[in-house]
């Protein structure tokens, strides 16, 4: 890696440290402030519902023109957006349900302290880029990790710090709710600053091809690829300027050579072989010598053309995004009904703790998922990246299962740090391996699109939930999550272990 693909890696590292921490301390305190304001449990998962099918509309949007508008405008744009949405949080004294939902959607405000909106794809898309292929699961797992401890620590921050405040000043807790959301404002501002200082490598380099005979995309590279193999083709005669010996083995360009036969009568030897006829146009001369070139430029144009569908995306590889698409939206789906801002929800209304705590327990939930993640590359370099992302998923999903049956507040934490501990093993895996079974030039739009499917599948969750917590019922959120990813996990392993990277 070079140090211009370094330094744009760095920066991006940069910026998702800034932009956890930012999620993180939103995430402690996004359903509380919506509860503080006088929106009911139905509403506030209602809200955070159509917050997430609003980011994935934008995100698909977003990551679809990204490689064309340049992804550097996007990600800034994004920014300010970001801004946008902290600044109504932040400001509004008496926000309308409206103007709540309209400002998370735009704003990109993540209702599970976890990654939305376009940054993810758009990061990843270019990381997969910069760095070997060999050393994109290793890459993922500290992307990840970064993205987990900084989650944590914004949460331990904010929940301390408004603890702290609030007997400090004597502040209320709406208007400590509303410090971190102009926190989150002035973040979107440091990363909007960040994102300029990105080189042209993050950029998409388009490849020129003609529309006219595939024969003269091949002759702009055909002295080159010509060069490659005329040591290994061309024998020492020819090497001296002669001319080539006669194979019998070798395809003969005259037209009589397919059939064995001498001329007819009368028949112009000379047919074909283009003497007393004009030389040969150069595109016509580059498709003669490299017929393979040939081919690759038709195949390339044809593909120029097959993606020029709604998903940018050629056949083959729609059908592999989609059907993993739907499988990361069961995945997704499930995990929406308990996100961290509904698991803080919980422990505060059915155990009635303090601010510091939640923040205390998202930190170490966390913290734990960052060491996961971290292990997780060594992990798969063993067992594989569909082997990691079974096993090690489907023991955590149980762990889900048993949160709710623990007697008492502490031993429902510890099923959670458990839980935790291996939960997130194969989020880096999972980056590598769809990087690894999607071409290059079609990362972007199909990151984008397996990204935009987890949203639109973690959007029903609060939905979910928020009806399940107002009948009662919040337990049940946690059986069905754990259910809901088992099914994925089974699924996953029996349609995908067989296909493997290739990219």
């Amino acid at each position: 890696m070079g140090s211009g693909a370094r330094w744009d890696a760095g920066v991006l590292f940069l910026t998702r440290t800034v932009r956890m921490l930012a999620y993180g301390s939103t995430g402690v305190v996004l359903a509380l402030f919506l509860s503080a304001v006088g929106l009911s449990d139905r509403e506030i998962g209602a809200l955070l519902t159509l917050t997430l099918l609003g980011d994935s509309a934008i995100s698909l949007w977003v990551t679809r023109h990204a490689d064309g508008l340049g992804r550097r405008a996007c990600l800034a744009a994004s920014c300010l957006l970001m801004v946008l949405a902290g600044a109504v949080y932040g400001l509004v004294p008496r926000p309308s349900f409206a103007l709540l939902l309209v400002a998370a959607t735009v704003g990109v405000l993540s209702p599970s302290g976890n990654e939305v909106g376009p940054f993810m794809s758009l990061e990843q898309a270019v990381l997969s880029e910069l760095v070997p292929a060999a050393a994109r699961t290793h890459v993922f797992a500290w992307y990840n990790l970064v993205g987990y401890a900084m989650t944590a620590l914004g949460a331990l921050a904010a929940g301390h710090v408004l603890t702290w405040a609030q007997a400090a000043y004597g502040i209320t807790a709406v208007q400590g709710y509303r410090y971190v959301f102009l926190q989150y404002a002035a973040s979107g501002a440091v990363l909007l600053l960040m994102f300029l200082l990105l080189t042209n490598k993050v950029e998409r380099k388009k490849k020129a091809l003609a529309l006219a005979p595939a024969a003269a995309a091949a002759q702009a590279r055909g002295d080159e690829e010509a060069g490659l193999r005329e040591p290994l083709l061309r024998s020492p005669a020819t090497a001296a300027g002669g001319a080539a010996p006669e194979d019998s083995s070798a395809p003969s360009s005259s037209p009589h050579a397919s059939t064995g036969k001498p001329p007819a009568a009368g028949a112009d030897v000379n047919a074909g072989a283009g003497v007393g006829a004009a030389p040969p146009a150069p595109s016509q001369l580059a498709a003669q010598q490299n017929p393979e070139s040939t081919s690759d430029a038709h195949q390339q144009h044809q593909t120029v053309q097959a993606r020029s569908g709604f998903l940018g995306l050629t056949p083959a590889t729609q059908s592999l995004v989609l059907r993993l698409s739907a499988l990361f939206s069961l995945d997704s789906l499930s995990g929406g009904l308990v996100t961290g801002t509904l698991l803080v929800y919980y422990f505060q209304t059915k155990y009635g703790v303090s601010t510091a705590y939640l923040g205390g327990l998202l930190f170490g939930a966390n913290m734990l998922a960052a060491v996961s993640a971290l292990a997780s590359g060594f992990v798969a370099a063993r067992l594989g990246l569909i082997n990691t992302m079974v096993f090690t998923h489907l023991p955590s999903n149980v762990l889900m299962l048993a949160v709710p049956l623990m007697p008492s507040l502490e031993w429902a934490t510890a099923m959670v740090f458990a839980r935790y501990s291996i939960s997130q093993m194969d989020v880096a895996p999972r980056s590598a391996y769809v990087a690894g079974v999607v071409p290059a030039e079609e990362r972007s739009a199909a990151m984008g699109v397996i990204n935009i499917a987890k949203s639109l599948g973690a959007a029903f969750g609060p939905l979910i939930t928020g009806w399940l917590a107002q009948q009662g019922l919040f337990a049940w959120a946690f059986y069905l999550c754990g259910g809901g990813k088992i099914v994925y996990d089974l699924m996953l392993y029996f349609m995908f272990s067989h296909i493997h990277p290739e990219h």
